[in-house]
């Protein structure tokens, strides 16, 4: 698992993020101690909510078996912690993988594994098979979980719910910024964004391959795919509503994006989509090679087009060029537009512009800067 997560991040040429402090938010945390009876309940009848994270980031059945064993062992199990939600819910925090592994041995749907490492008591049994003395004991375990209740409003409040994810996560794989956006800001958006990183168009920019090679390729499984649409979106809004003033945090402001755009209708989400998608067929329709290849930075400087493709085998998908060259588009009338091929990679032997796209890329006048220069490379017929 850990050799996928680590290929998947490396496709994609990455800066390291600033840090940044969190703004105060109000939080008031009460500690409550459920049994594992009440638990299963509360899951059950969904008043305990499972943030929709990648389904992939799931125990092994030999971390279910030691975590029931330890229970049945009498041992201290770690803290959980929820979040208040409205109508008397709460969502799960950080503690996803022990109650889905009660809910799962109390229905019989887990076996503990028949190991050496596990007492022969339990070994190679479902719930209903070990002895009733054990099956009590377990039911009746107190785990202890901080339940916090956020008192800020709206999108602050979401603000602080992702920040809470972010700090208070302790699971084996640790939740990225994405992920902990899909729990957080599930609606028509998140979801339409799901499918659209299995779009072909997508894929030919993001993998360097053509559309027809889609079949073999699949999107992130840590959902990298995912943050950079996201991102491009982000600041396609903020230059749309003029708010693109200043240096910008991209977390942020993906943050506020996503959190903005949660509700809105499935109508408007399907337009938004498929103004991406004929964006990036008019651009597939602008070269003979696949459109990934334009979102790559070259290392050496490019003395002649014809061997383009070369020079960038195995470059990393930058992610300012990607929303700059999109970011440009908007402003054209496509029917009437070209893209100069080599204009564009020439933009690359300017010393100043790969600057833009490659370090301290949030600054306001590297972004106006790449924009201004890509913005060039097109021309009406």
């Amino acid at each position: 698992m850990e050799d996928l997560l680590s290929l998947e991040k490396q496709q994609i040429e990455n800066e390291d993020e600033k840090i940044e402090y969190v703004d105060e938010i109000k939080v008031v945390t009460r500690g409550v101690d459920f049994s594992v009876r009440e638990l299963k309940l509360l899951r059950e009848e969904k008043e305990l909510i499972v943030p929709d994270f990648q389904r992939e980031l799931v125990w092994d059945n030999k971390r279910k078996s030691r975590f029931i064993e330890s229970i049945l062992l009498g041992y201290p199990i770690p803290g959980m912690f929820f979040t208040d939600l409205e109508k008397g819910r709460m969502m799960i925090i950080d503690g996803q993988q022990r109650i889905n592994t009660l809910v799962e041995f109390l229905n019989n749907e887990l076996k503990i594994l028949k190991r050496e490492d596990i007492n022969p008591k339990w070994r190679g049994k479902f719930y209903r098979e070990i002895d009733e003395d054990s099956q009590r004991r377990l039911r009746n375990t107190n785990i202890r979980a901080s339940v916090f209740q956020i008192l800020s409003e709206d999108v602050d409040k979401d603000i602080a719910l992702y920040s809470l994810f972010e700090r208070i996560n302790t699971g084996s794989i640790q939740l990225n910024s994405q992920e902990i956006r899909r729990a957080i800001y599930f609606g028509e958006f998140t979801k339409k964004l799901n499918v659209f990183v299995e779009n072909p168009l997508w894929l030919a920019a993001y993998k360097m391959i053509m559309p027809e090679e889609y079949k073999d390729y699949s999107k992130d499984k840590r959902l990298n795919d995912q943050e950079i649409v996201a991102r491009y979106f982000t600041l396609k809004s903020l230059i749309q509503s003029k708010e693109l003033e200043s240096d910008i945090s991209y977390k942020k402001e993906i943050n506020r994006f996503m959190s903005n755009v949660q509700k809105i209708e499935e109508e408007t989400v399907d337009k938004i989509f498929k103004d991406l998608e004929e964006k990036l067929r008019w651009l597939q329709s602008q070269v003979d090679f696949s459109i990934g290849y334009l979102f790559r930075r070259p290392i050496e400087k490019i003395e002649h087009i014809n061997n383009i493709k070369d020079i960038l085998k195995g470059k990393k998908f930058n992610i300012p060029l990607f929303e700059s060259v999109l970011i440009s588009i908007d402003k054209l009338k496509l029917e009437n537009t070209k893209l100069d091929i080599e204009k564009y990679f020439n933009l690359f032997n300017d010393e100043k512009f790969v600057d833009a796209i490659s370090s301290q890329t949030n600054r306001i006048e590297k972004i106006h800067y790449r924009l201004g220069a890509v913005e060039e490379v097109f021309y009406s017929e």
